[in-house]
């Protein structure tokens, strides 16, 4: 008899699509509720004025004052609609919004949240913690701080199929001061030593002369073509950033070069690097590439969670 999984999580670059499809092919009889996060606040009445006021007299963000369940009324109505049947588990990602209420009335055999953005942007997120069986964290620190096992994002399946790794440098992200005054000068040593880069960084605002800066998010089948066709990947971590991203895995997974920057002792050893220096660097060894990732590959990983 199949297995009865309620899945709900916000659309995010289709990953929710990714762990659907995987859900169906291990055989669950998978009821699926997901939602545009973005979307649904803009929808709310209170949202905008809200945020407007706060925006004038704090620079906390409104996903730390306002209690988020006041925000996704709707989301809630609507996932308890589905709390009728009866499931072996009920799989929350990163359940911003939805209340303990509408997850104490879900009638599950086994609740189990991922986290997959830091407490740090979310902290309302923790409250509902006490209403599952289990939590997972992406992010290292809010597991070392007691709030789940730590388990980076998965890896789809056929990601490196069509990797190129051509030389190249790679580096595409959320904007932030500390990101962009590490690409100007990478930028900067890329066209001293001729080597070819792709650089980018998305800012819903912010303007640039130097082609650095994009303000229109790009989409994800973009993204993986252009992560593809370069053979070094740049990790740009600062000293909030805890553990590694999904680019990190997903570079040592496709057979690719990682160069970490995450002080300015990295970044001047790599500005101070020839040419020459870069083309001798070579990707991790077999085996230790498949210690790395194999866990995090989507079967593997949602085995891990659902186990």
């Amino acid at each position: 008899m199949q297995k009865k999984i309620l899945f709900v999580c916000p659309k995010f670059y289709n990953y929710e699509k990714l762990i659907i499809e995987e859900l169906n092919t291990q055989g669950y009889d998978v009821t699926a509720f997901t939602y545009d996060e973005e979307h649904c606040l803009k929808l709310n009445f209170f949202f905008q004025p809200i945020k407007k006021i706060i925006s004038r007299f704090s620079s906390t963000s409104i996903h730390h004052l306002i209690s988020p369940d006041i925000l996704f009324k709707k989301i809630n109505n609507n996932i308890r609609k589905l709390s009728e049947i009866k499931y072996d588990c009920l799989l929350v990602v990163k359940g911003f919004g939805i209340s303990n209420n509408t997850i104490k009335n879900i009638n599950a055999n086994r609740k189990v949240i991922y986290q997959w953005d830091p407490l740090s942007r979310y902290p309302h997120i923790y409250k509902i913690y006490k209403s599952f069986d289990y939590t997972y964290t992406f992010d290292f620190q809010d597991s070392k701080n007691g709030f789940g096992e730590y388990l980076p994002n998965f890896i789809p399946s056929d990601l490196h199929k069509n990797s190129l790794n051509k030389f190249k440098i790679f580096y595409i992200g959320i904007y932030s001061d500390y990101r962009y005054e590490k690409l100007v000068k990478i930028k900067k040593w890329c066209s001293k030593e001729n080597i070819p880069y792709d650089l980018l960084l998305i800012h819903k605002r912010k303007q640039c002369e130097d082609g650095l800066i994009k303000n229109k998010n790009i989409d994800i089948d973009e993204y993986r073509n252009r992560f593809s066709q370069s053979s070094i990947i740049l990790e740009i971590s600062s000293s909030k950033h805890n553990g590694f991203t999904q680019r990190y895995y997903e570079a040592i997974f496709s057979e690719k070069i990682v160069l970490e920057i995450k002080s300015s002792d990295d970044l001047n050893k790599l500005i101070n690097s020839s040419k020459e220096d870069i083309s001798k660097l070579k990707p991790l060894p077999l085996l230790d590439r498949k210690k790395l990732t194999d866990p995090l590959l989507i079967n593997n990983w949602l085995n891990k969670i659902l186990d």
